[in-house]
């Protein structure tokens, strides 16, 4: 699948951003359970715990950030 997955969960978002039933400026707090092992970190910056981002932010993450294979 790679990331073709990625399309579909965007448009959903931005169809729920249009109902009003989701806000690209809602913050979101990253913790721990929030990352997978082996995922790309998503700046170099976050604290994870501590660190807020907004839905638009994580949208455009998703979309331009591709996982990085884990090592073998």
């Amino acid at each position: 699948m790679a990331s073709t997955y990625k399309l579909p969960i965007a448009i959903h978002l931005l169809t729920l951003v249009d109902e009003g039933k989701e806000q690209l400026e809602h913050i979101i707090k990253i913790e721990p359970r929030d990352i997978r092992p082996g995922g790309v970190p998503l700046t170099e910056s976050f604290k994870f715990g501590e660190s807020f981002v907004s839905v638009r932010d994580l949208l455009e993450m998703m979309l331009t950030v591709s996982d990085i294979p884990l090592p073998i």
